[in-house]
């Protein structure tokens, strides 16, 4: 329904460009309709095409960001949002901004942007998620706790609302709130029918739970969805199903790949099941030879 709905609007700004060749609105939502229907190249062209024609029009600028995004270059995406901000604030402009400046581990700056978009748009779930995230990020999980439950609260079926439970759920689990995390894993799996990373948690937490067969299910589950996934999110499935080695293997590569912060990794709960492993350990200290046992920053991106 929503392809055709697209292609739709691609025919659509296609005759109005033929009726105004040179108009860049059409030229910029052209390059929408490619984007959404994933011809990035020929989005990227129809936003070029827009900027030439109205260099002050904000809108090329974020599309270009977001499909920057999907080529895996974020350094151009990053200084096509800035271009669209200083054309015109917009909220998907500083959440792409955001979500960037997480990645690298640019917490004030995440921090930053997330705040600007909330200044635009006060009831963002997203803006929210981002801001939990970079809470989590800094080891304040009372904080990322408020920030996350006041997006669950804005997200009444917003798309990030899966994303929002799957986060919550992390800071239930660590923080010893079981029946809480349970009940946010499966709201996440409920909306996301495909999230392998939230089966291989709720897999982790029934184990801890005593509950095997919920686990055996969930696992099951997880392993079915966690092919493509990649070296972090494997090692941790790995882990819960107590395959030390295999999962120390995979995390080693994980970390010299820079998926996962390593404090992160001393607090992950899906890694409770090997904590004692001699090789996890130390691995470990081998990325963090001078932290203590209660740090810890960011749960991977999946």
């Amino acid at each position: 329904m929503r392809q055709r709905k697209t292609e739709e609007a691609l025919d659509a700004y296609q005759q109005g460009i033929s009726l105004a060749p040179r108009d860049p609105v059409a030229r910029s939502g052209l390059g929408d309709a490619y984007r959404a229907l994933g011809r990035t190249e020929e989005a990227l062209a129809a936003y070029r095409r827009a900027i030439r024609l109205n260099s002050r029009l904000a809108a090329p600028h974020l599309g270009q960001g977001h499909v920057y995004r999907m080529l895996g270059r974020p350094y151009e995406a990053l200084k096509a949002y800035q271009q669209s901000v200083q054309l015109e604030p917009q909220v998907p402009a500083y959440l792409g901004m955001g979500e960037l400046y997480l990645e690298w581990g640019h917490l004030a700056d995440a921090q930053e942007a997330y705040e600007d978009a909330l200044a635009l748009e006060p009831q963002s779930a997203a803006a929210y998620l981002g801001l939990g995230d970079v809470r989590r990020d800094q080891g304040q999980d009372k904080e990322a706790l408020a920030a996350y439950e006041k997006a669950r609260e804005l997200a009444q079926g917003d798309e990030v609302a899966a994303t929002i439970h799957a986060n919550l759920a992390d800071i239930y689990n660590t923080s010893g709130r079981l029946d809480e995390a349970l009940a946010s894993y499966r709201e996440a799996v409920r909306l996301r029918p495909d999230d392998a990373l939230s089966y291989g948690s709720l897999a982790g937490l029934y184990r801890k739970m005593g509950r095997r067969d919920a686990f055996e299910e969930a696992i099951a589950e997880a392993r079915d969805l966690m092919a493509g996934e990649n070296e972090y999110n494997r090692a941790c499935l790995e882990a819960i199903a107590e395959e030390a080695e295999r999962a120390v293997d995979l995390l080693q590569v994980a970390l010299q790949k820079r998926q996962v912060d390593p404090g992160w990794v001393r607090k992950d709960p899906d890694f409770d099941f090997i904590r004692d492993h001699p090789r996890f350990q130390t691995l470990l200290h081998n990325w963090l030879p001078d932290e203590p046992d209660a740090s810890g920053d960011a749960r991977p991106v999946a």
